[in-house]
This record gives C-alpha cells, structure tokens and sequence, in this order.
C-alpha cells in the first residue's frame, strides 16, 4: 500500500455526463446499456439505463457521480491517478450481464481541468470493430481540502489576501477554507456531494453561494424533470408498441387455431370417404358373378396400353428419321469419324514427306549444276589469259549469261515447293489442333479452367494467327464450324452445353486480353492493325480475328439460348402446380373447395427451336456424383417445391463447369423473369386462385425460392421476381389499408397499376378473409394510375418468349478469369456485349 504521508488530501465530487455512444451501424435494433466501476468497492460502481441503438447510435444523456479522494504532494502538486472502468455491454435474454461490446480504463486526473461544457471522446476497445466511439463530459466538484470543506471564491478582489485561501489541482479556482469559530457552525462538513451553509450568511454576503447553490439545484431539477418526462413518454411509446405486438400475435394464435382445426376436420371428412370407397368396392366386387367384370376391367387396360407402345413406337421411328437427316446435313469434317480423320492424317504425312524428298533431289540436282558452272568458269578464263584482253572477256561472260537461266529456274521450282508444303503442313496442324481442342476432345478442367479453351488458345498463338492480321480466316471459319457441329450434337446434354459455354467465353476472354497486351507493349502494333484491331479487309470489311470474335460471341449466344430455352422446357410442367397449386384446402365463400389439380392448369407453350437434337451425352461421372449429392441435400430442405428441384440442377451444373459468376447471375435473371411472367399470366387469366388463403400459399413457395437464392448469392436475380412477391402481398394483406395513395405506391412499386386494378377485380373471399374490397380501395389504385400517368395496355398478359441482353463484360474485366498473372488491363473501347434479337414486353 502506498504511503500517503505528509501529503495533502483533497476530495471532490466527479460528475461524468454521458451523452451518446456512436459507430453502432451493426446494432440497430439492439438494447446497449454501459456498466462502470470505480475502485474495488461495489458501492463505485454502476449500470446505465438499456437504450435501443438507432441510426448506429444509442443517445443516453445520463449522468454519473461518485465521489474520489486524491493525495497531493506539496512539492510537486501531483495527485495519485484513480482508475475508473467504462464496459459497453449488449443486452441479452439467456444472460443477465450481457455481451461485452468494449471496454474504456481511463485516469481520472487526467480530466480534472476538463469544463462541463467541453466533449470528451473516448473509443471501446477489446471488443467489436468497428470500435464504439463514447461521447461524454467531465465536471469536477471540490469538497473538501485536508478534511476542511471548500466554498467557492464569488469576489476574488475582497478576498484575495484571505490567509485562508487554497489553490486547487486546476490552477485557476480559488476557494475559501473557513475553519474559525465564526464558520465552524456554518458549515456542512457532511460527505454528501452538496454542500449548504445556514442563513447567518446572506444573500448579500460575497463570500456565500447559497443563491448560486440554489440556482444550480433548479437547472438540476428541471434537467431531473426533463428526462423523468422524456422517460416516461418513451416508456409509454413502448407499452403502446408491446400491446400492438400482443394484439397482432393473439390474432395470429386465433388464425392458426381455426385453420389447425379445419385441417383436422378435414382429414376426418378425407379418411371417411376412403373407408366409404373402399366399402363400396368391397361391396361390388362380392356382389359381381364369375368375376366377368374383373375380366372387361383387365381388357380394357390391355387395350389401353396396347395403343399406347404403338403410337411410342411411331415417335421413335419418327425421331430416328429426323436424327438421320441430321447427321446427314453436317459438313464434312463434322461426320468424319476418327478411324477417317486418322487416315487422312496419315496421307497427308505420306504426301509432305514426298515433297520434302523431291526438295531434297531439287537441291542436290542444283548444288551439281552449280559445280559445273563453276568448273567451266575457270577453265575459261586461264584460256582468256592466254589470248588476249577481247577474247578472255567474251569468253568470260558467255558461259555466265548462259548459265543464269538454269540457276534462276531451280531456284523457282524449290521455292514454290517450299511454300507449296509450307501451305500443306499449316493446314494439317489447324486440322489436328481442331480435331483435339474440340471433336475429341473431353470436358476436362486444369483448376477453374477449360482444359480445351486454354490448348486451343495456346494452339492459336503457337500458329501465329494472332500477331498478323492478315492471316486466320480459314483456321478461325474451321472453328466456327466446330463449334456450330458441336452444339446441335449437345442440344438436349444441359452439361456439354454449360462447358462449351464455359470453354468458348474462356476462348474469348483470352483473345480479348491478349490484343489489349500487346497493343499496350508495343503501340505501334495497334497502329499498323496487328492482332485484327483496327484494320479492314476488302471483302468482309474487318480483320479475320475481329471477325472471329463476333463469330464467338454469335456461338456463345446460342449455347446460353439454348440452356435458357432447356431449363424453360423443365420448369414449365411444374411451376404452375409448385406454386400456384399446391396440395392446400383453400376457403372459397365459406365452402370447402378443394383446389385444382395440376392438369386443369394448362402448361405454358415454349418457343423450341426447329431441329431434332441427337441422343445427349452423359456429363462426366465426377460431375454427376457432386449434383447428386447437393440436389439430394436442398431437396431434403425444400422437398414440397420440384421448382427448386430443377433450379437446384441447372445451378450444379454451371458451378460443375465453371461457368462464370456473372453469366449464372444473368441465366437465373432470365429464369426468374420467365417465373415471374407465368405465374402473373396464369393470375390473369384462370379464375379462383386469387384469394387471402391462396395468396399465404404462394407467399410460402417464393420464401422458399428467395430463401434458395440468398443461399447460392443470387440477390441480384431475384429481383425479377419483385411484381409476383408484390402481389402475393395484396393478397394477404389487409384490403382496408390501401386507403392511401402513397401505401399503395409502396406496396406496388413493381407492379403496374391495372394489373393491380385486375387481380382486385379477380379477388375471392374466404374464410381468413370474407370481407369484399372497399371501393375506397379502387378509388385509390384509379388515382395512383392517374399520378403514375399509366395507359391502359392492350393485354395484361407478359411475352414469354422475351430475353434479356446477355453482356460479356465481366469477362475481361474480372481480374482472375482467363489469365494467371498479368498487369492492369488497359481500357479498351470495344464492347463485349451481345445485342438481342428477341421481341419485347407485352404489358
């Protein structure tokens, strides 16, 4: 223990207002409350009010007090440091102290000059980040001084040579220490906090603060009264709130009380006509003689089934015709099977090496001829030596003159041989590079890319295509041509269509990157059109490699297409019937009515293309393996919706081929956009669904496909899915509160408002809800048309066959996508997106 001999006592009363705590945008909602300590004793310590945290700040303004005793020493006039210790805590049901948030340990001298009035910002740490910011302020009340009370100085002039002033830790107040006789009677040496003085000092009297004391008390009263008040009104805001939740949670308790008990009625009502039936059964099978009916029943299904395998024998015979004429009608190097495109390999080996073998002879005849040249040459002129200038120089150039010829000759027969196999083996290493990256090859993945894409990429680099504008146009036609060939062979294979995709946008983005690097190396490249950026041919009127990067685009398209156009085939016998008809007793005008079954709902009419697709091709065992076992995971928790059956497939399927992020975002965009347009069109046009008990039904089987989506990082594709969830909400909600125009703006801020008008005509009552709607409500949803300046569209109904712009965009811009370490990007002013061809909106 410290010894705190011959040093000077000094007491004071420390006031901490604390006003707000910030920086809580991850509580809102929450209760906080702050739990302080001084010293070791529980006597100095405390917890604040539980405050609600809005706005990311819960705003306290409460005030703290506690007394503290400091030991001065008389030569340096420092005191010892008082600890004291601020917790931020989060209120909690199961626990009573709650969850520590931050913690704050600060001195209190540190705050002795501090004014009432001056902010003091101190930061919660060891807890959450981002950390709590306390907004507070200090006062510091003198008590006493060497267990003498204090009264503050009024008139400093008068009492500036009073021997018994004293000069506080601040510096700058001075207060008065009466101890004589005369003060001894007057004052409170008391350890409250306040400190009062009898009437013998009067109002008149410099030295006394009674009257300063007393105006203090009222402020503090008021401000007391101020928050008792603002605490009360808050309290009853809240009961009024708690009794709002009670009423609404006894009318739910009440509702699922009435609909427990029709579901138990009805399941008796349900298990005594099966009884009933079975009885009757039982009744004319014993009353029927010789069992001659049983025979007519058994015929009769012989004969239903006999019909039934010769009309599936004329649809095979009649799909192995048109699969016939497909393979027909491909091009040559699509039908050629392997042992085929062996055998020309190996022709056109045996051809090069002939040609290579006759350059050989060519150049050997040469190399002899040019001996004989030179031979001949020399002979001649040691004879031009000998008889004279004249002669030695006819002599000289003749044989030269003669000879030209025969040397040029040979030289232009090897050369055009030279090119002649150059051009035979460029051709057949395109044909092997196509045979390998795309006829044969396997859906194979190196990390999170196309094993196919990328040896193609590096074949079309290693053949140069890519440096020279000017070369290309058969490789890149060969290409396309593959590509078109495997698509209509994958037409019904959902797996082989999600890896050519994958493989032809890896294509893609890989081309597109390696023109920006090496237009951005070497400048004078993009000058002179290397790579195909920016010069033109005379007869397509752009670059082989530009042209081929639109021709990719085009491919790419139709592999999306066709996936959407799939999945559209999948999902339309089943939405209807998931959604909107699902197995519930629905109330119609206080009848039972059991709802449709799915057949009395027509399946919406899918635009397919016109071509018959060949047998598909089974994906890879790998990937069969890892959708098994996560649709069989999701279809144990949504097992009541097949919607999410398929939805949960095709998903498998483009994250199994790595097709990228940004492309699956915009596949679901389109699915849900065609969800949405079947559900409101079958609304529209098919009466008795649009009812308070159907509208919970359908509100249940979207949460479900929301709460789906949420989990694969699909938010933004739900959105398409808006005007059907807005209407499920007009179903279920009470009718009597779209008596204002801006709630029925709010409600439907996706949904045109003659749809609204429609679904409010179609709309049934039952027993949740047997009121009709109020022509207030109508009213209204007229007014909202008028402010929304609608026109009156001439159908209701929604185009199915609508599609939205697929961009390729991402592709080069996502930094990690199609390349493994490269620098920044630069910008390139061509874009990647690819127009739509399809019609528009029917609204």
């Amino acid at each position: 223990m410290k010894s705190h001999k011959g040093k000077d006592k000094f007491k004071v009363k420390v006031e901490v207002v604390i006003k707000k705590v910030t920086n809580l945008k991850e509580l809102n909602g929450s209760s906080v409350f702050i739990q302080w300590k001084r010293g070791s004793s529980s006597k100095s310590s405390g917890d604040t009010s539980h405050l609600m945290v809005k706005n990311g700040e819960s705003i306290f303004d409460e005030k703290i007090s506690f007394e503290s005793k400091f030991f001065i020493d008389p030569k340096t006039q420092k005191p010892d440091g008082k600890k004291v210790a601020f917790s931020l805590k989060e209120e909690k049901k199961k626990s009573s102290s709650g969850k520590i948030l931050g913690k704050i340990e600060f001195d209190v001298t540190s705050y002795l000059n501090s004014k009432s009035s001056q902010t003091v910002t101190l930061s919660f740490t060891k807890g959450i980040k981002p950390e709590p910011v306390l907004h507070c302020t200090f006062n510091i009340i003198p008590i006493k001084y060497n267990n003498k009370p204090l009264v503050k100085v009024l008139n400093r002039a008068e009492t500036s040579k009073d021997p018994r002033l004293v000069k506080t830790i601040a510096g700058e107040d001075y207060f008065l220490d009466k101890t004589d006789s005369e003060a001894s009677d007057t004052v409170d040496t008391s350890m409250t906090s306040d400190i009062s003085f009898n009437d013998s000092f009067g109002d008149d009297d410099p030295n006394d603060d009674l009257g300063e004391s007393k105006k203090e008390l009222r402020v503090q009263l008021d401000q007391i009264t101020k928050e008792r008040d603002f605490a009360e009104m808050e309290s009853g805001e809240r009961l009024e709130r708690v009794r709002e939740l009670e009423l609404e949670i006894e009318n739910y308790k009440k509702q699922t009380r009435i609909l427990n008990d029709t579901i138990i009625e009805h399941e008796g009502n349900i298990e005594m006509l099966q009884q009933e039936r079975e009885h009757r059964l039982s009744e004319e099978m014993a009353g029927s003689s010789g069992g001659s009916s049983d025979i007519e029943i058994l015929k009769q299904e012989k004969l239903e089934k006999m019909a039934v395998i010769a009309a599936q024998e004329k649809e095979i015979t009649k799909l192995k015709k048109q699969l016939k004429q497909t393979v027909l009608s491909e091009t040559a190097l699509g039908s050629m099977t392997q042992t085929d495109i062996r055998t020309k390999y190996t022709a056109l080996q045996a051809e090069n090496e002939n040609l290579e073998r006759t350059i050989a002879q060519l150049e050997k005849q040469k190399s002899d001829l040019e001996e004989k040249l030179n031979a001949g040459v020399t002979m001649v002129r040691k004879r031009a030596d000998s008889s004279g200038e004249n002669q030695k120089d006819h002599l000289t150039s003749s044989p030269t003159t003669s000879s030209q010829p025969i040397v040029t000759k040979a030289t232009g027969s090897v050369d055009d041989l030279r090119k002649q196999s150059l051009a035979y083996k460029t051709e057949l290493e395109e044909k092997t590079l196509i045979e390998r990256t795309i006829y044969l090859a396997e859906p194979q993945f190196k990390g999170n890319m196309s094993v196919s894409g990328a040896a193609l990429f590096e074949g079309l680099i290693s053949l140069g295509v890519l440096k020279d504008f000017k070369v290309g146009s058969r490789l890149f036609s060969s290409i396309s041509t593959a590509f078109d060939n495997i698509y209509k062979k994958s037409l019904n294979d959902n797996s082989l269509l999600a890896y050519w995709l994958s493989t032809t946008c890896l294509v893609l983005a890989k081309i597109k990157n390696k023109i920006e690097s090496d237009s951005s190396s070497s400048p004078s490249l993009s000058v002179n059109g290397a790579g195909g950026g920016h010069l033109y041919d005379e007869k397509s009127g752009l670059s082989p490699i530009k042209s081929f990067e639109f021709q990719l685009k085009a491919i790419i398209f139709k592999f999306y297409s066709r996936l959407v156009q799939n999945t559209y085939a999948r999902i339309s016998p089943v939405l209807v019937k998931s959604i909107l008809q699902h197995d519930i007793h629905a109330f119609n005008s206080g009848r039972l009515q059991k709802r449709k079954s799915a057949p009395d709902i027509s399946s919406p009419q899918i635009a397919m293309p016109k071509f018959t697709a060949p047998e598909p091709i089974s994906s890879p065992p790998h990937q069969q393996q890892h959708q098994q076992h996560h649709h069989q995971q999701f279809h144990n928790q949504f097992n009541s919706n097949s919607f999410l059956d398929v939805l949960e497939e095709m998903y498998d399927i483009l994250k199994s081929n790595f097709v990228h992020s940004d492309l699956i975002q915009q596949f679901f965009s389109q699915i849900f956009y065609f969800t949405n347009a079947v559900l409101l069109n079958s609304l529209n046009n098919i009466r008795g669904l649009c009812s308070t008990a159907n509208g919970f039904q359908m509100k249940i089987e979207l949460s479900k496909i929301a709460d789906w989506s949420s989990s694969m990082g699909l938010h933004d594709s739900l959105c398409q899915l808006d005007p059907m969830i807005e209407t499920t909400n007009v179903l279920v909600m009470d009718k009597k509160l779209l008596d204002e125009i801006e709630v029925v703006d709010q409600v439907c801020s996706s949904l045109s408002m003659h749809q609204v008008k429609h679904l409010l005509s179609l709309f049934q009552t039952d027993r949740i809800n047997s009121e009709p709607i109020p022509n207030d409500v109508l009213r209204i949803v007229d007014q909202v048309i008028s402010r929304r300046g609608e026109e009156e569209p001439t159908t209701l109904d929604i185009d199915l066959t609508y599609m939205h712009q697929l961009s390729l965009e991402a592709l080069t811009k996502d930094q990690s996508y199609a390349r493994e370490t490269r620098g920044p990007v630069p910008h390139s002013n061509s874009s990647l997106s690819i127009p739509r061809t399809t019609s528009t909106i029917r609204r």
